[in-house]
């Protein structure tokens, strides 16, 4: 346990003070409760603060309760309760009943903004075991909003499941709050200490000793160390697994509202957990896996129980999809129904049936929280918890169809009416090139960015066409373009539907098609590249008379018209060229392009296609390669998924081999070489080269698949990890001798904070040859105490030696480390610490005769490290005359506490200096000595 002695020193003070107290005024015994709230007005900002109660019935009868509303213009309010009945089969270790007890109130804010409100009540039920005296302690929750009009009518996430629950020990526990957002908000979940009030800043008070409930634990359910509380921050299960001691345990948390990213407000519930010892063991649950539903579409499930004692078991449903919208379900309720298999007991089954519609799409899953309960003849009723998660996705678009205008260059998409037709909600429009084949998993909406599909646009979701001419420009001929769309759901509850089925058209073009621009030689000055392309296809003689010829362009890039060099003139029948011409392969792409010619005129020029360029960067222990190509067909095609990598023999210098492949779909086109492949290792400071081998298709019929293209080579070194070894260390500092000297020179002008000082650092290098020598600079480290953390103060030191200067203190601890080219930086070397020499002296008479000379009293000019001074003043018979300690020079003046003025004489003094010093430890001292008074007025 941590700060055991600060605990028990509390103990025993709360406890003298709290056993005056008579417990039975406040005994309300509050086992639990949490705060929510609903904006009740659309034209103003009220809400509604509902608290939910629960009380043991040991205590005195109900009390009003008292709301707080976060800004300090409100007034608190005090409630009344309404009582709700009491919980079914939870009863404590004293056969105590939990009833519910409701306080509601309505609020109108003054502004929008974040409010904390806050329910306070006395007092908690007795002997929860991990709080101090807990019958005297209050009860506090303090649930936050985010008060915001743009919001509208919001509210808060309801629980569902009540905050009381039965444990037995040695067996694992789940509760599940059964939260539920109407608006569809997205909600976590975190843990929080049970709070008793505020303080006179608003900020919360943590009960007194307040321990998490694994501290009463000692083994997990399967008899595992150690064990373990936690809450699920996704689906909200709260688990103690396991339970070690019989006893009331209170736990809190927050259930915290998101929206856009936004956190818009956190419920604070504060729930007790009954631990009893029972022979009994708890029944478990069965059901299915987190699922995604069609809106629309019915979804029906088995749910069943079991019992190995075996007794009569119960399976219920809870949550948000079977309460009443009234206590704030939801609306389209899903329905439960028990098959009734027992007797024999022990072994139950239900039916969930939940028939979905539009308006239940939603991006947050809906959660059905099961329960089964058992009920033995002898012991306690146990129960196991499990959620189910289920996500409504609106359903795929229907009849893609894509018409292409080769006047334009333009297509066309229509598509049916949309189902759901939900107001706000938008048809988004998707384009790639080249087909992809995509079958969507369950729960995978929209279009994953493996795909490779680009957003092109998005239009109301009643729109059923939309045109794309790529604004205006028209799109690019020889090319397969392909469409997918979905459709995209309103905030607050948001959510996505699954993509349509594929629209793919090709939009030809006259010139012939580059199908190859693969570099064959990679060098600054005689790289090389071979360009492959197809007869015209397709063209009518007739219209395009013959001879045909191309003309075959050159550019710089990627992409783009720079440096455009025309290759030569080709024939008909012409369809390789190997271009030659003092090429820079190492360092640039190149884009190449075929105008057609029929009879002499120009007819059509092809689209463009570049050579792959590959770059391989160095990274620790491995070499990260990335490519790209910027070409008329697909690269990334789901029918051709992966490119191929090569990488030089290290003893065979210009031959590659086939070393790995990747799988684009899944990676992009990046591979990672971390040396891990059998034979294929990785050497610090040796470099590596690669190609890569693309695969592509135009997805038309009429010209060849599986078109590769080689990349240029491309180098990476692999960086150094090894860090060379720590430097040895010296520091010198001012001889504390020669340093009283120089203070003492009342010639000197100083303050006590002035810099008069500095600190010489020097080192020199570890000469271990299994160091690492290629040292490139030093990081300089200080700390101003013996056990404090370290701090930069100068990096990339080129020397051996440093001067720490213009400091006020010379009191620290320094450290240095050394660092190679690539940005190793070894271990601190040996730490080496310096003091101060704390400098004050005092005088022993002074004049305090006005008369401009020794005036007052007070230590020499040069005091130095002294942080603080408090001065005391005593007669010859022990009594204070004089105390002050706002002046570290003291300048006393020789008056006592009411400013009369002492008479001559021999006076005692008492100063406790606080120093800057190394050690805190070391930093009082305490000095006493006598001064005299001379001529001065006055009793003594």
């Amino acid at each position: 346990m941590k700060n055991k002695w600060i605990a028990k020193s509390l103990t025993v003070l709360l406890g003298i003070i709290l056993a005056n107290i008579p417990s039975l005024v406040h005994a309300t015994h509050i086992r639990a409760g949490d705060l929510t709230a609903v904006r009740i007005s659309s034209t103003s900002l009220t809400y509604r603060f509902t608290v939910f109660l629960y009380r043991d019935n040991g205590g005195v009868p109900p009390q009003p309760g008292t709301f707080e509303f976060g800004y300090s213009s409100a007034e608190a309010v005090m409630v009344e309760p309404i009582s709700l009945g009491f919980i079914d089969g939870v009863v404590d270790n004293q056969g105590d009943a939990t009833e519910i007890l409701m306080y509601q109130v309505e609020h109108t804010f003054p502004s929008p903004g974040g409010y904390k409100v806050s329910y306070y009540e006395q007092n908690r039920n007795p002997s929860v075991s991990n709080m101090f005296n807990s019958g005297n302690t209050a009860f506090y929750i303090e649930s936050v909003f985010s008060i915001n009009p743009a919001y509208g009518l919001n509210s808060s996430p309801v629980l569902l499941i009540a905050p009381v629950d039965l444990a037995a020990v040695g067996q694992k526990f789940i509760h599940n709050p059964g939260a539920y957002d109407a608006d569809g908000d997205s909600l976590s979940y975190r843990l929080t200490v049970c709070k008793q009030g505020k303080d006179e800043d608003g900020n919360p008070i943590e009960v007194v000793q307040y321990s998490y409930p694994d501290e009463y634990s000692y083994e997990t359910e399967d008899g595992q160390t150690p064990p373990t509380f936690s809450i699920n921050p996704i689906n909200g299960d709260l688990i103690w697994d396991a339970p070690g001691e019989v006893g009331e345990y209170n736990v809190a948390f927050y259930v915290d509202e998101w929206r856009n990213g936004q956190q818009i407000g956190a419920v604070n519930r504060d729930m007790q957990i009954i631990v009893v010892d029972n022979p009994n063991d708890r029944p478990e649950l069965e059901i299915p896996n987190d699922t995604c539903i069609v809106a629309g579409t019915t979804l029906e499930a088995i749910i069943k129980g079991y019992d190995l004692d075996p007794d009569h078991i119960t399976l219920t449903a809870e949550g948000g999809l079977f309460s009443d919208p009234d206590s704030g379900g939801h609306t389209n309720q899903a329905t439960f129904e028990v098959t009734g298999l027992q007797p024999p007991n022990g072994e139950e089954e239900g039916v969930f049936s939940w028939e979905t519609t539009c308006d239940d799409i939603r991006t947050e899953p809906y959660q059905a929280t099961f329960k089964v309960r058992d009920e033995p003849e002898d012991g306690y009723s146990l129960v196991d918890i499990q959620t189910w998660r289920i996500t409504v996705v609106g359903p795929a678009p229907e009849n893609l169809v894509a018409d292409v205008d080769l006047i334009s260059n333009s297509v066309e998409l229509n598509w049916d009416d949309y189902i759901c037709n939900i107001p706000g909600a938008a048809m988004t429009i998707w384009r790639r090139r080249g087909a992809f084949d995509f079958e969507p998993d369950n729960c995978e909406t929209g279009l994953p960015a493996y795909t490779g599909y680009e957003k092109i646009a998005e239009v109301d979701v009643d729109q059923t066409t939309y045109f794309d001419d790529n604004e205006g420009l028209g799109l690019e001929r020889g090319v397969t373009y392909c469409y997918r769309i979905y459709v995209s759901f309103p905030s607050p509850k948001g959510g996505e539907s699954y993509a349509s089925i594929e629209a793919c058209v090709f939009i030809p073009q006259l010139a012939p098609y580059i199908i190859e621009t693969s570099v064959t030689e990679t060098s600054r000055t005689d790289g090389k590249v071979n360009v492959t392309w197809t007869k015209p296809i397709g063209i009518d003689v007739d219209q395009y008379p013959k001879p045909w010829t191309y003309s075959l362009l050159r550019n710089n890039g990627l992409e783009g018209d720079e440096n455009t060099v025309e290759l030569g003139t080709f024939s008909e029948n012409d369809t390789t060229f190997l271009d030659e011409t003092g090429l820079d392969t190492e360092r640039l792409p190149y884009n190449y392009k075929i105008e057609f010619y029929s009879d002499g005129a120009l007819t059509d020029t092809s689209s463009s296609a570049s050579t792959v360029f590959l770059e391989a960067n160095s990274a620790l222990e491995s070499v990260v390669l990335t490519w790209d190509a910027d070409v008329p067909w697909s690269n990334a095609s789901s029918k051709f998924p992966k490119h191929y990598i090569y990488r030089e023999e290290p003893l065979n210098s210009g031959e590659y081999i086939l070393f790995d492949s990747v799988n684009i779909s899944n990676n992009g086109f990046t591979y990672v070489d971390d040396g891990n492949k059998d034979g294929f290792t990785l050497v610090e400071k040796t470099e590596y080269c690669y190609k890569v081998l693309t695969v592509g298709t135009y997805d038309n019929p009429d010209i060849r698949d599986s078109l590769l293209n080689m990349s240029q080579e491309a180098c990476a070194v692999i960086l150094d990890t090894t860090a060379p070894c720590p430097p040895i260390l010296s520091v010198t500092a001012p001889n504390c001798d020669d340093f009283e000297i120089i203070l003492d020179d009342q010639t000197v002008d100083c303050s006590p904070t002035d810099t008069l000082f500095s600190n010489t650092l020097e080192w020199e290098n570890d000469s271990n040859t299994a160091c690492d020598q290629e040292i490139e600079s030093y990081n300089v480290y200080y700390s101003a105490r013996e056990d404090g953390e370290f701090e930069l103060i100068a990096e990339n030191v080129l020397n051996l030696t440093y001067l720490h200067d213009d400091i006020s203190s010379l009191a620290g601890c320094y450290a240095v480390t050394a660092l190679d080219g690539t940005g190793n930086e070894s271990a601190f070397s040996n730490i080496v610490c310096v003091d101060n020499c704390p400098f004050y002296q005092l005088p022993n008479a002074f004049t305090p005769n006005d008369d401009g000379v020794n005036d007052v009293f007070r230590p020499y000019k040069c005091i130095k490290f002294i942080k603080s001074v408090e001065f005391t003043v005593f007669n010859r018979w022990g009594e204070k005359m004089y105390e002050s300690n706002d002046d570290i020079y003291i300048n006393w003046e020789g008056i006592d506490n009411d400013g009369d003025q002492l008479s001559s004489g021999i006076y005692y003094y008492h100063v406790k200096l606080q120093t800057i010093r190394l050690n805190e430890d070391d930093e009082e001292v305490n000095l006493k000595g006598w001064v005299k008074i001379i001529d001065g007025q006055g009793q003594q």
